[in-house]
């Protein structure tokens, strides 16, 4: 897990502030909405757009505050580590050999659905940021 977790609690200003940044970074990062589901943890198109449309009605579980936090966290560390957006793009969807990736894309653990997969980007990145 990440040293250092983004606070976010559950509550209307929360949800109406937080949920917009991440889909914005998933779609710079260019995830369909199939994608975001996945990453997002959630079982259904429809839960999806009504965080989109109405996300001040959108009641933070833990596991979303996780996922949101070590999403804001990637692309915090994204853009210390590669400020460039086309390289940071790039380097989301170009295989990588460290031993974390094992030869895909950093993007796959992210769509892997697994929290612990979005805390190994996280750490990585994080790891590279102290370098």
């Amino acid at each position: 897990m990440p040293k250092e977790i983004i606070e976010i609690q559950s509550s209307p200003e929360a949800s109406r502030v937080v949920l917009p940044v991440i889909f914005d970074i998933l779609s710079k990062w260019s995830f369909t909405i199939d994608d975001q589901l996945i990453i997002l943890g959630f079982k259904e198109e429809k839960v999806l757009r009504d965080c989109m449309e109405a996300p001040e009605k959108v009641e933070l579980t833990m596991d979303l505050i996780e996922r949101v936090s070590l999403i804001l966290g990637i692309f915090r560390s994204l853009e210390i580590v590669l400020p460039a957006p086309h390289i940071a793009d790039a380097w989301l969807n170009t295989p990588n050999e460290n031993s974390v990736f094992k030869g895909v894309p950093p993007k796959s653990h992210l769509l892997s659905g697994s929290i612990d997969d979005l805390a190994a980007v996280r750490d990585f990145l994080s790891y590279q940021e102290h370098q």
